[in-house]
């Protein structure tokens, strides 16, 4: 990846641009709305492992005065434990910080 892109990427420009070829990224009919920043862990121990991310990711909203935001962890199955951010809106440093595996 260029430096370029790199740099681009997680700028409001950046995720306009993803908004326009139908990217799910928390943006709708051109305002933006909420978004839930995702980070997937598995097997035996992803439960404890998301439990344990989402005290640091608290502490980390806390530090740096990010407020609105709800933390919880989810499973979609067996062996799967996601730790979650709902932000009321796409929030830069969380993306660049914490780079979450996915998002909705």
């Amino acid at each position: 990846m260029s430096e370029t892109v790199r740099r681009a990427r997680g700028s409001a420009a950046w995720l306009e641009l993803r908004a326009a070829f139908g990217y799910a990224d928390g943006v709708t009919n051109g305002e933006r709305s909420g978004v839930t920043y995702l980070w997937d862990f598995f097997g035996p121990n992803a439960e404890g492992t998301a439990a344990h991310f989402e005290v640091h990711l608290r502490e980390f909203l806390d530090k740096n005065g990010i407020t609105g935001c709800e933390t919880g962890t989810e499973s979609e199955g067996d062996g799967h434990r996601a730790a979650r951010c709902a932000a009321p809106e796409p929030n830069v440093m969380i993306e660049k910080a914490l780079r979450p595996r996915r998002q909705r």
